[in-house]
């Protein structure tokens, strides 16, 4: 091939790249898909329930199979469902006394293979603050590791405290030992 013919396939190559570089930077980088709303009618699966009646007796029609007689009864409502609900608390009560762990928010101070450095972190936090810390060996780090709480807002109170002299501390979300003095009472 002569020079002439590969300089003129050059040239149209750029030419080429050139307007590919452009539409594709052109292209929108969203794609806008129009999505119809939702129109099922569910009100066929919705639950009916009937209004209470206002006196304290209420007419029950029973139908006696024997016979096909209907027959009208008056059954007077006596007493509360107070006693089905402490029934159903206590019973509840009774199996969370049975739980040992749950799911929570833990900080981990500090993360790293020297288990010396780890124990330095032990006792500088141990100064710091009334909460004990736990040194936890996860191969191949050890991890200092602090609280037990249930909610974020209570670690977060914690990691404000820590968080100046341990700035890379996390709040970590975990599996927590239920602290039995603080929750359970015998």
């Amino acid at each position: 091939m002569s020079r002439r013919i590969i300089k003129r396939n050059l040239s149209q190559l750029a030419g080429l790249i050139t307007i590919y570089a452009l539409t594709v930077a052109c292209k929108s980088a969203s794609t806008v898909t129009y999505a119809p709303p939702f129109t099922m009618d569910l009100s066929a699966y919705r639950p009916e329930v009937a209004e209470p009646e206002q006196t304290s007796n209420s007419v029950v029609n029973t139908v006696n199979a024997t016979t096909s007689v209907q027959n009208t009864q008056i059954v007077s409502i006596s007493g509360t469902v107070q006693a089905q609900l402490n029934a159903m608390r206590e019973a509840i009560a009774a199996s969370n006394k049975n739980l040992k762990f749950s799911q929570g928010f833990r900080l981990v101070i500090y993360s790293g293979s020297n288990r010396d450095e780890a124990n330095k972190v032990m006792a500088n936090v141990r100064k710091i603050t009334t909460e004990i810390p736990e040194l936890v060996y996860e191969q191949p780090n050890f991890r200092v590791k602090l609280g037990n709480f249930f909610n974020k807002t209570d670690a977060f109170a914690l990691y404000t405290q820590i968080k100046s002299v341990y700035p890379h501390a996390v709040i970590t979300n975990e599996r927590i030992t239920i602290p039995l003095e603080k929750y359970r009472s015998n």
